[in-house]
């Protein structure tokens, strides 16, 4: 792969291929690119090499410099896609060089698939613009429910829509070179982050796609629910989240006022949106007298999928992600951080950051001809995922959009449903409204993540049920869940059983902490799992306390 620097969102979709075993040479400018020059630098000395986003970013990649205004650098830079499977860049950069640009690109180099990774796209009125992260959260609707009602409306602290749009630019290249496989001409990747960043959004579509009503931002809240917020405790704060469990019982037991349980403010979750202030009236006094550790501590206990709200001290002492390997020392004495993601038999790795220039001249690490010879053009025989299955096992958010987009790229998707479905999947439809009838066929929230599936109805936790998803799975490609461990050992689901049944399949699991750690079984819902990350600590007012986004963004990340 050869990438063109083009900002964070091209180079972390470079950095995605890079963990999972692509060579991935960076031609970047001779004075380094905007990553390099970034920072953030150790005691604010500027070092090109050693700059905090471009280890992070460009760590396992190669880099070359090449000047693209003068011929040479130009004919370098040729040579090196010539060689190449992907060119990585945004079309905005290479039309700037216009032996680069896509339809002469696409003339030159037949075989190879174009990735621009762009604002707004190739294409459409707003094309040639350019944006910022803080740009794209505004028009894209984050910013206009994330914040306090009487303020100005907020970004987040990190720029969110690249990294949605790396993540994207990553999977359509993958797609695209699929499809290339059987002969399907996938020449031109078109990624927009604006785009990207609007799909990502869980509720506010919902809401006014199903009554009309525009969402305004009100505090850290989604109000489909109450309370989705972050809360005060003696030493700290909490994402105080309502799922995972028999939600009245259970908040009454963590306060030790049980004979709450049956209190509308508590037992109806219609009531709770009307009278939060009652709500927190008996919630906030024992959540302030006690710390943050033992509160979640007995929030796991009662199987309420609370969150922490930790900094990046915190994340980097963490026990868990330091369990996993997703922090920890590099061989050059550096942190690495990621891959965020594990493929049970491949290994993802994170490599070294390369300094600028170190690889000018160096061959490939493979022959170019084996390369090639797996691409040679094929008589076209449809997608490469039309002919995949796939078992849908997911709920709510994240896991139901894997199938989505399994199903938009033409994959029979067969979602196995609940017959009674919780809460969670009836979004978009106001409080006082009980949504009564078939409101599972008509709630847009489930609409938009279950768009190009078949359906069926079982129960798990019977024995009949999950025979009929054993029979399923001998025939799937592919499994998609999004459970605890814990939930799927006890459906005997998890991996181990699913490989007995069908020894290829390709298992997605998408829990909140992965399959092992100290956290592997604990509950967890989006709006818990930002603060967790220590995004909601770099959010907020100035002086002010740290806030959630309005929207649930760590799920279809």
């Amino acid at each position: 792969m050869v990438e063109i620097p083009a900002g964070v969102a091209v180079a972390y979709s470079g950095q995605l291929f890079a963990q999972a075993g692509a060579d991935v040479v960076r031609v970047e400018p001779p004075g380094g690119d905007e990553v390099r020059r970034k920072g953030a630098f150790e005691g604010d000395r500027i070092d090109l090499d050693e700059g905090g986003l471009h280890r992070l970013l460009n760590a396992g990649k190669r880099s070359v410099t090449a000047d693209l205004a003068d011929a040479d650098g130009l004919t370098l830079a040729e040579n090196l896609i010539g060689e190449a499977d992907v060119l990585l860049t945004s079309w905005q950069v290479a039309t700037q060089f216009p032996t680069l640009a896509p339809e002469l690109v696409a003339r030159r180099h037949p075989t190879l698939t174009y990735v621009s990774v762009s604002p707004f796209g190739a294409t459409g009125p707003h094309a040639g613009y350019r944006a910022d992260s803080h740009v794209i959260e505004a028009l894209a609707g984050f910013s206009y429910v994330t914040g306090d009602p009487d303020r100005e409306p907020l970004s987040m602290g990190v720029e969110l829509s690249d990294y949605f749009a790396g993540v994207s630019g990553f999977s359509a290249a993958l797609a695209a070179l699929l499809d290339r496989r059987r002969g399907v001409d996938r020449r031109f990747v078109d990624v927009s982050a604006f785009e990207a960043l609007a799909f990502a959004d869980d509720h506010t579509l919902c809401v006014y796609a199903t009554t009309g009503a525009v969402r305004r931002r009100y505090y850290s809240r989604v109000l489909i629910a109450y309370p989705m917020d972050l809360m005060r405790c003696a030493d700290g704060s909490i994402a105080f989240v309502p799922g995972g469990a028999d939600f009245p019982t259970a908040v009454s037991e963590l306060i030790e006022r049980p004979e709450l349980a049956a209190h509308p403010v508590f037992a109806s979750p219609r009531e709770r949106v009307l009278r939060w202030q009652e709500f927190d009236s008996y919630v906030r006094p024992w959540l302030e007298s006690h710390r943050v550790s033992e509160i979640l501590e007995r929030a796991r206990r009662l199987r309420l999928a609370f969150g922490p709200v930790k900094d990046a001290r915190d994340l980097l002492d963490d026990e868990h992600l330091r369990a996993r390997g997703a922090v920890r020392q590099r061989a050059d004495g550096a942190v690495s951080i990621g891959p965020p993601f594990r493929l049970s038999d491949t290994p993802v790795e994170t490599g070294l950051p390369p300094r600028l220039g170190a690889h000018q001249g160096e061959p490939w690490a493979r022959p170019r001809q084996q390369a090639a010879a797996s691409q040679e053009p094929q008589e076209p025989s449809g997608s490469f995922f039309e002919g995949l299955r796939v078992v849908d096992l997911s709920h709510v958010w994240a896991g139901p959009l894997v199938g989505r987009i399994l199903a938009d790229l033409g994959a029979d998707v067969i979602k196995v449903e609940r017959a009674d479905p919780p809460e969670a999947i009836r979004g978009g439809f106001p409080a006082g409204n009980d949504a009564t009838g078939d409101y599972w066929n008509r709630s847009p929230y489930f609409a938009a993540r279950q768009a190009g599936k078949r359906s069926i109805v079982l129960d798990l936790a019977q024995r009949a049920g999950r025979d009929i998803v054993h029979r399923l799975l001998a025939d799937a490609d592919i499994l998609v869940e999004n459970f605890t461990p814990r939930v799927m050992r006890a459906f005997e689901l998890d991996y181990d059983h699913v490989r007995q049944i069908k020894p290829d399949i390709i298992m997605i699991s998408l829990s909140g902490y992965g399959q092992d750690g100290p956290y592997m079984d604990w509950s967890a819902y989006g709006m818990g799992l930002e603060p967790a990350s220590g995004l909601s600590q770099l959010t907020g007012y100035q002086g002010g306390e740290p806030m959630r986004s309005g929207l649930s963004f760590t799920d279809p990340y």
